[in-house]
């Protein structure tokens, strides 16, 4: 921990999508009796604080936490993270999108020891993580360089930004539902 304490590091989670799928606003969804959006909470606050939440649902702010809004409308998690970036007042960031309740400790504590550049990233077996992730607070401008080019893609903004990709496949294999996404009724229940 001496290492996460030395970092200028915010918390930010990410609340903000549509939820469609699920039918009703995902962070408030309960899963094992607890909101979705708590799971993030709790975790954070293990390394900072300094908690944002991303979202644009006036209920958010009931959470006691600075609730920033999307500045660009329709453009999904992109403009999540360029809003709460461009609002942290820490260098570092902690990102946890809150429908990945089964991200832990270890996951969070591994992207710090790996942090490079200007970011880490899980990835698996090929496939990116970018809403579980270690970001600069800098990179708020990539993000909203790609979305006034119309790029919402947070795999091609990542893979153009100083991103340290982190391999994650050793604590895949001891946990594969590490980063199971909770995006409908259905997925509570697996």
């Amino acid at each position: 921990m001496n290492q996460v304490k030395a970092l200028d590091l915010g918390g930010i989670v990410l609340s903000g999508g549509k939820s469609t799928r699920m039918g009703q606003d995902k962070g408030f969804v309960l899963f094992d009796d607890k909101p979705l959006v708590q799971y993030a909470i709790d975790l954070l606050e293990k390394f900072t604080p300094d908690i944002i939440i991303s979202a644009n649902h006036e209920e958010y702010r009931n959470l006691g936490f600075q609730v920033v809004e999307d500045e660009y409308t329709d453009c999904g998690p992109a403009a999540g993270l360029h809003a709460a970036l461009k609002a942290s007042s820490h260098v570092w960031n902690l990102v946890l999108s809150c429908d990945v309740p089964l991200v832990n400790e270890e996951a969070l504590t591994l992207l710090l020891d790996k942090r490079e550049g200007k970011g880490a990233v899980p990835v698996h077996e090929g496939k990116l993580e970018p809403l579980v992730a270690l970001y600069h607070r800098d990179l708020y401008k990539v993000f909203e360089k790609s979305i006034r080019n119309g790029n919402f893609q947070l795999r091609g903004i990542i893979k153009q930004a100083e991103i340290h990709l982190v391999s994650f496949d050793d604590l895949m294999a001891q946990n594969p539902r590490l980063f199971d996404n909770f995006n409908a009724p259905g997925d509570l229940k697996r």
